[in-house]
């Protein structure tokens, strides 16, 4: 019997720690943010920096590509 409270007490806390993660990225979303364990900032302007360079003349991005933003 101890085994079946264990397990499914074990399954509650897994639940439990996904929707506070949920509600964390939410959080995020609804201030229009990337939350940052999905990608560092690092990596995002690293891509766009080699996204820019695959660009066809004549076009670019409408923002300047800072690491500070």
């Amino acid at each position: 019997m101890d085994e079946y409270f264990l397990t499914l007490n074990t399954i509650i806390m897994d639940i439990l720690q996904d929707i506070n993660y949920i509600i964390e990225h939410l959080i995020f979303v609804k201030q229009r943010r990337l939350h940052p364990g999905i990608t560092s900032i690092n990596e995002i302007v690293t891509n766009l920096k080699k996204a820019q360079v695959h660009l066809p003349l004549g076009l670019h991005f409408s923002f300047r590509i800072f690491e500070s933003n």
